[in-house]
C-alpha cells in the first residue's frame, strides 16, 4: 500500500466517523432534546447521548411492530366434546363424543385432522371422525353428538392422568383447504386395572378347596416320615 493510498483510506474512514457523528447528533436532537436536560446539571457526555437515542429508536420500533402484529385467528369450528375426560385401565378402548358448530359466517368443509398425545403409547384412531362428521357445515349450523375418536390404552401404562392432549380439525371454504378450523383438549385419567368378578371367584374356590384338603387331612409321624392320612 502506498503512503498516498493509506493517507485515502484513513480520510475515508474519518470522513465516516464524521459523518456518522453528524446524523446520530441530528437524530438526538430531534429525539432527546425536546425531553428536556439529562442529568442534575443537564450534561452528559457523548456516549450516554447516543445510548439513549439508540433506546428510544429501539422503543419505537417495538411499538410499530406491536401496532400491526396481527390478533390470533378465532376459531372457525366450536368442538365440544360431550366428556372431556374419560377414565379406563390397560387394555382398554374409550371413545369420544363431540358436537360440532361453524362459527364462520360461511360454509366450510371438514377435510381432515390431526392430532397430539402426551404419551406416545396412548393410540388415537381418528376413523369415526372421518366417517361420522359431516362433510360440510353452513354458517351456523351445528352437527349432531357423534363418535368423534377413540383412545386405546396399552398393556404396561402405568396408572395416571394424561392431560392436554390435542385434536385439531382442518379444511376450510373448499374441499381442498387443510387449513386449522378448530381444535380441542381431552384428558385420558389411567388407572390400575380392576379383577374381574370370574376371577374373583375362581380364586376364592380355589382357596376354600385349600382349606377343606388340609381340614381333611392329618399327619401322622412314624420316625422321621411323615404319613397322610385321609378320614
Amino acid at each position: 500500500m502506498t503512503t498516498n493510498q493509506a493517507g485515502a483510506y484513513r480520510a475515508r474512514d474519518a470522513g465516516c466517523l464524521r459523518t456518522r457523528d453528524v446524523e446520530m447528533n441530528a437524530v438526538y436532537k430531534v429525539l432527546i432534546t425536546p425531553l428536556g436536560p439529562l442529568g442534575p446539571a443537564g450534561r452528559k457526555n457523548k456516549e450516554e447521548r447516543i445510548a439513549m437515542t439508540r433506546c428510544v429508536l429501539c422503543l419505537m420500533l417495538l411499538v410499530a411492530v406491536a401496532a400491526f402484529a396481527l390478533p390470533a385467528r378465532a376459531q372457525d369450528v366450536g368442538i365440544v366434546l360431550s366428556q372431556s375426560t374419560l377414565t379406563g385401565a390397560a387394555g382398554n378402548t374409550l371413545t369420544f363424543d363431540a358436537s360440532l358448530t361453524n362459527l364462520s359466517t360461511g360454509t366450510i368443509f371438514l377435510n381432515g385432522d390431526s392430532f397430539t398425545t402426551t404419551s406416545t403409547s396412548l393410540t388415537l384412531n381418528d376413523n369415526p371422525f372421518l366417517i361420522n362428521a359431516p362433510l360440510s357445515l353452513s354458517a351456523g349450523a351445528t352437527s349432531g353428538l357423534f363418535a368423534i375418536f377413540t383412545i386405546t390404552i396399552p398393556q404396561g401404562l402405568a396408572p395416571g392422568v394424561y392431560s392436554l392432549n390435542d385434536f385439531t380439525i382442518l379444511g376450510g371454504p373448499s374441499g381442498t383447504d387443510f387449513t386449522v378450523l378448530g381444535s380441542t383438549t381431552f384428558t385420558v385419567d389411567v388407572v390400575s386395572p380392576v379383577p374381574e368378578p370370574a376371577t374373583l371367584i375362581l380364586v376364592g374356590t380355589g382357596l376354600l378347596g385349600l382349606g377343606i384338603k388340609r381340614r381333611l387331612s392329618k399327619g401322622v409321624n412314624v420316625g422321621d416320615a411323615q404319613v397322610n392320612i385321609k378320614t
